[in-house]
């Protein structure tokens, strides 16, 4: 893909992980490896790169299929029996991945971009998230007309602008599960060892590309065993770890929206 057919800020940087600061350092080093070529990634060579992952990581990822809008966009339907999204509907983005192993994918576009580097990193969890999504899309039209459920509002906004607190103590997971917002500048020296922040959202790897230093996310908070806690970022069981304690979450029926929090917190600080 030519760079001068592209908008200003949807040009090419193959050394888009510099721009993403010490954060490159919490993406996986298959993706950098496999993502920094000289003009813009097509979505064959996503596939391409899904490949690799599976055969050397044992990380089975979907098909990525160019399409220049995002299905999710538009007016949502039904057919005549409610027990299926119509194609085409407002869920159809939900619809692809969860029954034809395919995520629609603009190219040349950094936020879709981003979209594989987590995918790439939590395939798991995203699996789970869209299947979460799918199911209760279906659900719901079957008694309701072309409204959202909460769920699938909850589903986008953490696909989005998500953020997982994993929390490897219960005392400190009781003192933050009660608050409705959280800051993490508030946890002291004592419980840094017992906290890891993950940046699920693609949008805010987005944002943080383009300069953002200051986040603010849609938290859900995790308490996990001291024992499933990952090592270093550098290793793939990082990762891995990280999907499964993840994915654990949105295996569920339902999800609802006390289990997330408004969370703020700068950059540096999941470092």
């Amino acid at each position: 893909m030519k760079n001068q057919k592209l908008k200003p800020h949807q040009v090419w940087d193959p050394r888009w992980p510099d721009k993403l600061g010490k954060y490159q350092d919490r993406i996986p080093r298959y993706v950098l490896a496999e993502l920094t070529q000289e003009n813009w990634p097509l979505c064959e060579e996503f596939n391409s790169c899904s490949s690799t992952l599976k055969s050397s990581e044992l990380i089975c990822l979907p098909q990525f299929r160019a399409e220049e809008k995002k299905s999710r966009r538009r007016g949502a339907s039904k057919i005549s029996d409610g027990n299926l999204i119509k194609p085409g509907g407002y869920h159809e983005y939900d619809r692809q991945i969860s029954l034809h192993n395919q995520v629609p994918t603009r190219p040349g576009n950094w936020h879709d971009f981003f979209n594989f580097v987590i995918w790439a990193s939590f395939p798991i969890t995203k699996y789970a998230l869209h299947g979460l999504g799918y199911r209760a899309a279906n659900e719901y039209l079957k008694n309701n007309s072309f409204n959202r459920s909460r769920i699938n509002d909850l589903v986008t906004l953490f696909d989005e602008g998500g953020v997982a607190i994993i929390i490897f103590d219960q005392e400190l997971y009781n003192t933050l599960i009660v608050r409705d917002t959280l800051s993490l500048s508030e946890i002291g020296p004592k419980y840094q060892d017992d906290i890891q922040c993950v940046i699920f959202g693609h949008a805010l790897l987005e944002s943080i590309f383009f300069g953002r230093c200051t986040i603010n996310a849609f938290g859900l908070m995790l308490l996990a065993d001291k024992t499933s806690k990952p090592t270093s970022p550098k290793e793939s069981i990082y990762f891995r770890d990280l999907d499964g304690i993840m994915s654990r979450f949105f295996s569920q029926t339902s999800i609802e929206e006390k289990d997330f929090k408004r969370t703020s917190f700068a950059l540096s600080q999941l470092l």
